[in-house]
């Protein structure tokens, strides 16, 4: 799950930060809080360009250097966006501001080390013979 990180943040980008995660939001027909909908996703982040929002209508009307121009603002504007699971399409990408993408990290789950069988599962699973003598 995904943790919010406020570490190095000044008071006035903790000030922002929350501003930011307590606003309402509506996601699937319900309303939360980006707060608390963030700590409920995976925590995978990605950016990308603005080239969703290309208007081929817009573009047509243009002269060859708006045109240019107008390709290299798509291509310069970034979106920020967090993974989401979606029972039927594996992985939705939500757009979130980047003051919440820039605190968002992913929990990283600790790993287990070892299992070892207490002599009673080994006892269990081999035999009465105990731990580490032959059979």
């Amino acid at each position: 799950m995904a943790r919010i990180i406020t570490d190095g943040l000044t008071p006035l980008q903790v000030g922002r930060l929350n501003a930011a995660l307590d606003k309402p939001v509506r996601i699937d027909g319900a309303v939360t809080t980006w707060r608390a909908y963030v700590a409920t996703l995976p925590g995978d982040k990605r950016e990308s360009n603005d080239m969703a929002s290309y208007s081929r209508t817009r573009f047509n009307r243009m002269n060859g250097r708006e045109q240019e121009a107008y390709i290299k603002r798509l291509e310069a504007r970034r979106v920020y966006m967090l993974a989401v699971p979606h029972p039927t399409f594996g992985t939705v990408w939500q757009p979130v501001a980047k003051v919440i993408f820039d605190a968002v990290a992913r929990e990283e789950e600790p790993e287990d080390g070892p299992e070892y069988l207490t002599e009673a599962e080994a006892a269990e699973l081999f035999g009465d013979a105990p731990a580490g003598k032959a059979v």
